[in-house]
């Protein structure tokens, strides 16, 4: 126990003081041997914390493993994700590990939410056509889609949960397209349909395929039809300024009866700003939630932008010939004025 301290004594010292390439190397190897001399799960745990994070960070996949399967209270789990944005990674291999221990972790200690973000930040480092040796991108990419699908059940529920380009805009989810699995493909054309709000294609499937979609992908086809009528009526909102109940009811699939609330929803969720014209059956749109922005998205914001820039201008224009105008017959007053005081 002694050597044990000195070393931690003689590690914290070449951490405070140590500024050559040499003793750089040494606190490596310094620290490196105080983690495999740490004799339990808790000790480890408790070195970890306790050295600085500039020299921990090769092991945190190794903490975060003890706390998975040993010490589900140690805390370093929530510790690492908040620190994430901070920690100097000495590889990208080493973020990936981690980010994966991370999520691991989560999902043990059922905390789906935050296992969710750690496997998209996870998948974030992949690009396209990656080889990832030790990872099965397809099975990940797979989880990632029905996580995001479970962690969006029901109206009680984290906001990003209602925004999918972060998910469907991964390559490896992307590359589902081409997987050799057609459930895989499947599952990618479900979510996609569920992000645009196609309730015709979501009913279809899920009715068809219920063992699939509630067995096999853990979702609840009910809770995921309230959501996707809110998500649809998203998608009208953002097409028309004003909406009628009729088109309201045709979109969603549901009676007119019901698209009040309906809307009433969506605007207690945060999803439509707007004003609900009883009298005339209509919903006046001020702003919608866009819950997938694809490159059509783009366009049309870029249309919507062209458009306001050309109102402005017209504006503009108008308003500087108005001045200049008026200062012409402020001019000629002036003249007239001046004229009249000579005479």
């Amino acid at each position: 126990m002694a050597d044990f301290q000195k070393k931690i004594d003689a590690l914290l010292d070449l951490y405070l003081n140590g500024h050559s390439d040499e003793e750089v190397q040494k606190a490596a190897k310094l620290t490196e041997e105080l983690f495999k001399e740490a004799n339990s799960a808790e000790g480890t745990v408790q070195l970890y914390k306790f050295l600085p994070a500039a020299l921990t960070t090769p092991f945190i996949g190794k903490v975060l493993d003890i706390e998975r399967d040993q010490l589900p209270g140690a805390g370093v789990a929530n510790a690492v994700q908040a620190s994430l944005p901070s920690i100097a990674f000495t590889s990208k291999e080493e973020k990936r590990r981690t980010l994966l221990a991370l999520h691991e972790c989560f999902m043990k200690q059922g905390k789906t939410v935050d296992a969710q973000m750690a496997l998209v930040d996870l998948l974030s480092e992949f690009e396209e056509g990656e080889k990832a040796d030790g990872y099965d991108l397809e099975e990940l990419a797979v989880k990632a889609l029905t996580g995001h699908m479970r962690s969006g059940m029901g109206m009680e529920q984290e906001s990003v949960s209602w925004q999918f380009e972060t998910v469907l805009g991964l390559p490896a989810v992307v590359a589902l397209q081409k997987s050799k699995s057609q459930e895989h493909k499947d599952l990618l054309t479900f979510v996609m349909d569920f992000a645009l709000g196609k309730c015709a294609e979501f009913t279809a499937f899920a009715s068809k395929n219920k063992e699939l979609v509630e067995g096999k992908w853990g979702l609840d086809i009910a809770a995921l039809t309230t959501k996707i009528r809110l998500l649809a009526l998203c998608s009208l909102c953002n097409e028309l300024d004003t909406v009628d109940y009729a088109k309201i009811g045709a979109k969603l699939g549901i009676p007119e009866a019901e698209v009040e609330l309906h809307v009433i929803d969506a605007m207690s969720a945060g999803l439509i700003n707007g004003k609900i014209d009883a009298m005339s059956r209509t919903v006046h749109v001020k702003t919608a939630h866009c819950p997938l922005i694809n490159d059509k998205t783009w366009v049309e914001l870029g249309d919507k932008l062209l458009q306001w820039y050309t109102q402005v201008s017209t504006l503009v224009t108008t308003l500087d010939d108005v001045r200049i105008q008026q200062v012409k017959e402020d001019r000629e007053s002036e003249r007239i004025e001046a004229n009249s005081r000579a005479k």
